[in-house]
């Protein structure tokens, strides 16, 4: 672990890397978190959908409980595709958020027979577009020594905007930085519109309505989707999971049970 990153929970014979909820049996949503954080962002999702759907909230590489495997979207789409197989039968809708949402992309071009339907949140821009400047600033930043400041900072925001018991549960997953830079620069030597044309299934974008330079070009990917559809979350940040979470629970239930069985 480098000084830049703030421990958090170390996988154990008990843990496989992810969190499953929800009645077995059930449809299975797999749902991925973005650069830095856990899996921890889709508690309140999770909450929310537990009593319908089979949920597993996983964690990527480099990050969280599985902190010590190097972090590339190679290896983060097949640890998606492990949860898959082991915990839905081989088939499960993905909701990717931010690099989790480009990862869930790698999957679905590489595997679609896994994927039922792909839900992607604040993943919608090119990262090796116009935009490429603005990635590789967000990767030098999580590279600089002193983003421990940063984390504290992210301590107290967590708690005033989100509250005492769901800020504990990020702040408990810890701050992955050198795997968030490392994502960073990895999805910039890629080209995601052209892989989300593969991908045969139906597609939901989601965007919060402040998330600029995603909603920005949600419409590309939109139109890049064989099957595609976007909604923008009014109010909501690039964790809209966490500021709008019922939103984006209703949004993934009635997208979920609109696919075919």
């Amino acid at each position: 672990m480098s000084a830049s990153e703030s421990a958090g929970p170390s996988a154990g014979p008990s843990d496989p890397g992810w969190t499953a909820l929800g009645p077995e049996g059930a449809p299975t949503i797999v749902l991925v978190h973005g650069s830095r954080l856990t899996r921890a962002v889709w508690g309140p999702v999770m909450d929310r959908l537990k009593g319908e759907f089979r949920l597993v909230a996983l964690d990527l590489p480099g990050h969280g409980t599985r902190a010590a495997e190097p972090f590339t979207v190679a290896g983060a789409a097949a640890v998606i595709a492990v949860a898959i197989d082991e915990v839905a039968g081989g088939r499960a809708v993905v909701v990717g958020h931010s690099l989790g949402g480009y990862a869930a992309i790698e999957l679905a071009a590489a595997s679609p027979a896994r994927v039922r339907g792909l839900v992607i949140a604040g993943a919608s821009q090119e990262p090796g577009g116009p935009w490429r400047w603005a990635f590789g600033l967000l990767a030098a930043i999580l590279d600089n020594p002193t983003v421990g400041l940063m984390n504290r900072a992210n301590d107290r925001w967590f708690r005033r905007r989100y509250g005492a018991d769901v800020a504990a549960a990020l702040i408990a997953g810890g701050y992955w930085t050198a795997a968030g830079a490392a994502g960073m620069r990895q999805i910039m030597a890629r080209q995601f519109r052209e892989q989300l044309a593969v991908y045969p299934g139906r597609t939901l974008l989601i965007n919060g309505e402040l998330d600029l330079i995603f909603r920005l070009g949600a419409r590309s990917f939109r139109h890049a989707a064989l099957n595609g559809r976007r909604i923008t979350v009014g109010g909501a940040t690039h964790l809209v999971q966490l500021d709008r979470p019922a939103e984006v629970a209703a949004a993934v239930a009635a997208f979920a049970r609109s696919l075919e069985p």
